[in-house]
């Protein structure tokens, strides 16, 4: 039997080594985020270097082809293909986009049903400010904005990254609004945002 330690927490995984019981480590993005990593591809070369010889993986959270495919690109590249659907819009096509910008049902709570925790307030907060300023290199380095918020507010990452997408098929004077804004059961951000071009009837 071999035995693997599923951390991205190198001093954790560094005494485990010492003891003589690790094999190897498996991780995936949203442990890396937990445990204090701010860029993926730095942390997992840090982990392999402490590993030497022994083996590593670096895995997704889902066995969806399309989920596992979107999980294996980075903020930045989510951002480029968006900006490829602004040439869309301009030929009068809706760009939609669904997900929740807090998504923890681990977190829920149902003695809040209208109420948010105090991190998933900061998060929703700092997305829909980011996003009035088009501000994509916020938007993709959410692993800044504090230790374990981003996994917090997503322990899997596809439900953020439809905001990517639609901030980034923007332009820079479309009007922005909210239809509906709220955070529910402590955990699960409902704000809509809405993007209109400039000139045409607001909503």
């Amino acid at each position: 039997m071999r035995v693997f330690v599923d951390s991205a927490d190198q001093k954790q995984i560094g005494y485990w080594l010492q003891e003589g019981v690790v094999d190897g480590v498996t991780t995936n993005p949203s442990i890396m985020f937990k445990d204090g990593a701010t860029d993926l591809e730095e942390c997992a070369k840090r982990l392999a270097g402490l590993l030497g010889e022994r083996p590593l993986s670096v895995e997704v959270t889902s066995n969806d082809r399309k989920v596992m495919i979107e999980q294996a690109r980075t903020f930045a590249e989510h951002l480029a293909l968006g900006r490829e659907l602004e040439k869309m819009r301009e030929r009068g096509i809706l760009i939609l986009g669904n997900g929740n910008l807090v998504h923890n049902l681990h977190k829920t709570n149902w003695e809040l049903p209208h109420s948010a925790y105090p991190w998933a307030a900061e998060f929703d907060h700092i997305v829909k400010h980011a996003s009035e300023q088009r501000d994509t290199e916020k938007l993709a380095a959410p692993e800044q904005w504090g230790r374990n918020l981003l996994a917090e507010a997503h322990p899997t990452l596809e439900h953020y990254a439809p905001i990517l997408y639609c901030v980034s098929a923007t332009d820079a004077r479309d009007h922005v609004s909210y239809p509906y804004e709220g955070i529910e059961f402590g955990s699960v951000s409902m704000r809509t945002v809405l993007f209109q071009p400039a000139g045409a009837p607001l909503s």
